[in-house]
């Protein structure tokens, strides 16, 4: 048996067929009315649990274990922040689900780095978008004779700040500006939500060395860690090792897949380190325990203007 889903008056929203009598020709048309016909209405605030899932999300139909506990966060991050996200994601787990060939789960820039130095790829990304910035603010100071009296306010208030606002009220006019190089940077004029996703392996162990280096600079990016406090990528390692001894995520006394025995060793507080750096935004939190809590952290580490660091505690079924 399979459910079959339907507009059709009178049929329920769930009901029971045999799957031979499924028509794929329907079904298909059913998917293609969801998918082109239904449009996003922008009526409400989006920054509340209820809101936020009125969004089409840009995460979806990923290739994740049942049950996983790190993709309801991503879904959240693409439905809250949008096309404004670049999204750098260290090989792991996260990585794996989102982008096997031929699917791609996320329909904003994203790209895979590897274990060992996804957070220092992400900060390059997050550098290159400042200098990109600062050559479009080069361009209108040195051209800004060339721009429309009616106009100068906008060209002048982005390079003042280039907000979100200001970015939007340039991109409305800058298709007849006379300023051609501008034109051919149109895509980066606006503001980006720059994170660093991975897993607890990459963010407690082989990357943690390049977590610091970001945490130790001032630039706005936000690192994102799932902690499944599990090597959930290798089958649900106790971290580290298969003994128990050298994990650094797992928390003492867990029985892991490949640690039978429990851990011994206490769990490394990375955010208690990340402390240490007054200008770091740290947060820890549980969507299932809090979901409120969950989008309030993500809309204060969005509009942090620095280094974040936010460890979203992740069920796993290797746990």
């Amino acid at each position: 048996m399979c459910i079959n889903l339907s507009w059709q008056k009178g049929v329920k929203a769930i009901t029971m067929k045999e799957k031979s009598s499924f028509n794929l020709e329907e079904e298909e048309e059913i998917a293609n009315y969801l998918f082109n016909e239904v449009k996003e209405k922008e009526v409400l605030p989006v920054a509340t649990v209820k809101n936020s899932q009125f969004k089409i999300p840009k995460f979806e139909f990923s290739g994740a274990c049942e049950g996983c506990g790190e993709t309801v966060y991503l879904k959240l991050l693409t439905q809250l922040f949008g096309d404004r996200l670049i999204i750098a994601n260290a090989t792991g787990c996260s990585s794996i689900y989102s982008a096997s060939a031929p699917n791609m789960a996320y329909h904003v820039a994203w790209e895979n780095s590897l274990f060992e130095d996804n957070a220092e790829f992400g900060y390059d990304m997050k550098i290159a978008d400042i200098a990109m910035k600062n050559r479009i603010t080069t361009l209108i100071k040195d051209n800004i004779s060339l721009v429309k009296k009616s106009e100068v306010k906008i060209y002048k208030d982005y390079v003042k700040e280039q907000t979100l606002e200001n970015a939007d009220k340039l991109l409305e006019i800058v298709d007849d500006t006379k300023i051609a190089e501008l034109l051919e940077l149109k895509d980066f004029i606006r503001p980006r939500s720059f994170f660093l996703v991975g897993g607890d392996g990459w963010a407690y162990d082989i990357g943690y060395n390049g977590i610091d280096h970001v945490l130790a600079n001032h630039e706005n990016v936000n690192i994102l860690v799932l902690d499944t406090e599990v090597y959930s990528n290798t089958g649900g390692q106790s971290s580290k090792s298969t003994s128990g001894q050298s994990s650094k995520s797992t928390r003492k006394g867990e029985v892991a897949k490949f640690a039978s025995n429990g851990k011994q060793a206490e769990k490394k507080d990375l955010l208690k380190i990340a402390l240490t750096y007054p200008h770091v935004y740290v947060a820890s939190m549980s969507l299932g325990a809090n979901p409120n809590q969950a989008v309030k952290v993500l809309q204060e580490v969005e509009s942090y203007d620095g280094p974040s660091i936010i460890a979203f505690y992740a069920p796993c079924i290797a746990q």
